[in-house]
């Protein structure tokens, strides 16, 4: 039987190629059956991203913005890699990717730095797109501080890299055909 309530998992530390990699406590909460979690606990994630387009009703052959914000809260580093999968392969053109810069931004009552980009796209044919962009990202995690004895090949840089991917919502889009 479960009880409802707040409850700290972790934190962890995984030993990884002679590395230890720490992950910090994560708070979960659990609800009574029938009720709803809080609206504030949905954006409490450590690292999430979202998809602006404007406009979304659109006619085919019309250039559009896309913006990809991507948030990540304090004590998560990452990497200037960036790249977005899951995109339509089909009526869609999209151009590459500009860095808009980073800012700090508020939340639900947490601090995160937002990262923006934006590209320019153009619909290519009339019909509705689901766009449900994945971002994938350059996390850094610390590596562990351990003296070399190389003096040209040691500890060069501080931080182990991995990829991970990060959902975006969808947005419908809907593409009129031309009428001339």
């Amino acid at each position: 039987r479960s009880r409802a309530g707040r409850f700290e998992i972790g934190p962890f530390v995984y030993r990884i190629n002679n590395t230890d990699v720490q992950l910090p406590a994560v708070a979960v909460t659990v609800v009574s059956p029938g009720e709803t979690p809080d609206a504030e606990n949905d954006q409490q994630d450590l690292l999430f991203a979202e998809l602006v387009v404007s406009p979304t009703n659109l006619f085919s052959q019309q250039v559009f913005d896309l913006q990809f914000n991507l948030f990540a809260a304090d004590g998560i580093n990452l990497g200037r890699d960036l790249s977005v999968l899951n995109m339509p392969s089909m009526g869609l053109a999209v151009q590459p990717m500009q860095d808009l810069g980073t800012e700090r931004v508020a939340r639900n009552n947490r601090i995160y730095t937002m990262r923006r980009f934006a590209a320019k796209a153009t619909a290519l044919s009339a019909g509705h797109m689901d766009l449900a962009p994945v971002l994938r990202v350059q996390v850094l995690v610390p590596r562990e501080r351990r003296r070399s004895r190389d003096p040209f090949f040691g500890d060069f840089d501080p931080f182990e890299a991995f990829f991970g991917r990060v959902e975006a919502q969808s947005v419908d889009v809907s593409v009129s055909p031309l009428t001339l």
